[in-house]
């Protein structure tokens, strides 16, 4: 089962947890100040790519 879900357009992309493991990581890598729509987190794709590796480098399986 993957830990966080991707989706997006070519804009801005959509990280929503999955897991508790997702949402852990998000919660202590992210800042408050980071915009949240309906239990994803709001990220402009030019950041998603280093996002996804450092993510991926923690072990969380993602579904892009």
């Amino acid at each position: 089962m993957s830990d966080v879900e991707i989706r997006g357009d070519r804009e801005i992309c959509l990280i929503r947890p999955l897991t508790d493991a997702g949402r852990a990581w998000l919660a202590n890598n992210t800042s408050s100040a980071w915009k949240w729509i309906s239990g994803s987190l709001a990220v402009d794709l030019r950041y998603v790519a280093p996002i996804v590796d450092c993510m991926i480098a923690d072990g969380l399986q993602i579904d892009i």
